[in-house]
């Protein structure tokens, strides 16, 4: 079981190795307001940290990599976010 906190939906989860991976999760913050974020793991999925490319109200709804470090998220209202990784 994948329990990442206020989580209530995954749109798209991306692994770039049996370990590490990202997804885009749709949560509440606890008040009236969602969350949606991109996380990340780095144990094969059984924890998840959320990362800093994003924290807004439209829906992050893919995530996907064009080689090892670079990554792209798509989501709703034409939100397009561009982010490397471990370089």
């Amino acid at each position: 079981k994948i329990n990442v906190e206020n989580a209530y939906n995954f749109g798209s989860i991306w692994m770039l190795s049996t370990e590490e991976g990202y997804a885009t999760v749709d949560a509440y913050d606890g008040g009236d307001f969602a969350s949606n974020k991109l996380y990340h793991t780095q144990d094969g999925g059984y924890t998840w940290e959320a990362e800093g490319i994003s924290e807004n109200f439209l829906r992050m709804k893919k995530v996907f990599f064009r080689g090892p470090y670079l990554g792209f998220c798509v989501g709703q209202g034409a939100e397009t976010y561009r982010f490397t990784v471990g370089k």
